[in-house]
């Protein structure tokens, strides 16, 4: 096997080798004592043939080229890392050069880079040019570190995982394809780091896009966020769906006494067919839309928009002392709406300000429930004959169907 022949080359490797083990930012096991650097194309002319006769624990170092790699790569070997010789800024969301370009070329499942069935592969510092699908499947499991990928979907699927790092994807602008699929049982970690440029997922642009989140999570699979990242999508945020869940982060972190930015979302978050999903980061310029037997916990943050739950569903506005130690009110700018057999639920901290809503607060049948166990304020009416609370809890505003107000218990007719 060829591996850095020339001096040079040798130094630089070895210069490599020294950072990753000195930094961990891969976080994999120890690479074996005989690991090699595979060189493209100085040892081999194409990414392909450097993953082919690389062993795992190899690295394959792609040069920088002006011209992108033309080629489908297929990775089905573990414990491989595929870098660019000079990472540079890729995966920073307003620079868009990178050194490495990658450009699918088109098998039976269209231009791709797929990882199937293989564990450990990193990839960093690596532009995939538009079209460029790149999936994670058949129980694979992969970091993408410091790349971009731009007009193309990212799909984990088949009990697989993928963590990112410091990367930016921008979803086809095609109207119904995300940015990023998890399915199948697969789970996907935006690991951001809030001292260094976010993960940055966005949604398409297409405005006849009608089903387009940037990110959607299906069939049992997970999405959990940590540090920082910024979500935003065409249509939506963020769907979630057939007994999936989702776990955002908050929206500030802090670092030695110094708060910093986390996990920001913009636009929908829609939770469908018995899914769950725990909101700390709040949500910008868009709704919490919660439907079909599903469930959410929203702790802390604000809301901008609106919350809607229906259909069996359930959702807990502000702390529960039992799940959380957050003691931050959280605030619905918008309105609340219950129907069709759900509930919105409070346990709410002791001696805080637990939740304010500063819209209306609408149950829209007999079967559907507000029950706050905590402080609880409201700016709009509360018009729920099932409303309850306990004692502490201060009785909402009166209004039609309120307590108190016309039509409501306590009330005039």
């Amino acid at each position: 096997m060829k591996t850095c022949q020339s001096l040079s080359r040798l130094l630089f490797c070895a210069n490599q080798l020294g950072k990753f083990v000195a930094v961990g930012l891969l976080l994999l096991p120890a690479w074996a004592a005989n690991a090699d650097n595979l060189l493209v194309p100085d040892d081999y002319g194409t990414i392909q043939e450097a993953v082919d006769a690389a062993n795992s624990g190899d690295t394959i170092l792609i040069a920088t080229d002006t011209d992108a790699y033309a080629e489908d790569v297929n990775i089905r070997k573990s414990g491989l890392t595929l870098q660019a010789e000079t990472l540079g800024n890729c995966g920073k969301v307003d620079d868009l050069y990178c050194n490495v370009t990658i450009q699918g070329q088109g098998g039976p499942f269209g231009p791709r880079f797929l990882i199937a069935g293989a564990s450990q592969v990193a990839v960093r510092g690596i532009n995939f040019a538009a079209g460029t699908a790149f999936t994670v499947e058949q129980g694979g499991s992969a970091w993408l570190i410091r790349s971009r990928i731009s007009g193309a979907q990212v799909t984990v699927n088949e009990s697989s995982s993928l963590r990112i790092q410091q990367s930016t994807l921008v979803a086809p602008t095609s109207p119904d394809d995300q940015a990023l699929v998890s399915a199948g049982g697969s789970h996907v970690f935006l690991l951001g780091r809030p001292l260094s440029w976010p993960n940055t997922i966005k949604g398409t642009t297409n405005t006849s896009a009608t089903n387009a989140d940037a990110i959607l999570v299906v069939r049992g699979s997970e999405l959990n966020t940590t540090g920082r990242n910024t979500i935003s999508g065409g249509s939506g945020a963020i769907e979630v769906r057939d007994s999936a869940n989702v776990n955002l982060s908050a929206r500030t972190v802090s670092i030695d006494g110094e708060v910093f930015i986390g996990t920001v979302v913009t636009g929908d978050v829609t939770l469908r067919n018995g899914s769950s999903a725990d909101i700390r980061s709040g949500i910008d310029d868009g709704n919490l839309i919660v439907e079909t037997g599903s469930s959410a916990y929203v702790p802390q943050g604000t809301l901008l928009g609106d919350v809607s739950v229906s259909l069996h569903s359930i959702v807990e506005l502000g702390p529960n002392p039992d799940l959380s130690p957050v003691t931050d009110p959280m605030v619905v700018m918008g309105n609340v709406t219950i129907s069709q057999d759900s509930a919105v639920i409070s346990q709410g901290v002791p001696g805080f300000q637990n939740v304010s809503v500063e819209g209306d607060v609408t149950c829209e049948d007999d079967e559907s429930s507000v029950s706050f166990h905590a402080e609880f304020s409201a700016d709009g009416t509360v018009s729920c004959s099932g409303f309850s609370t306990v004692a502490g809890a201060p009785e909402p505003p009166s209004g039609p169907g309120g307590p108190g107000g016309p039509g409501g218990p306590g009330g005039p007719p």
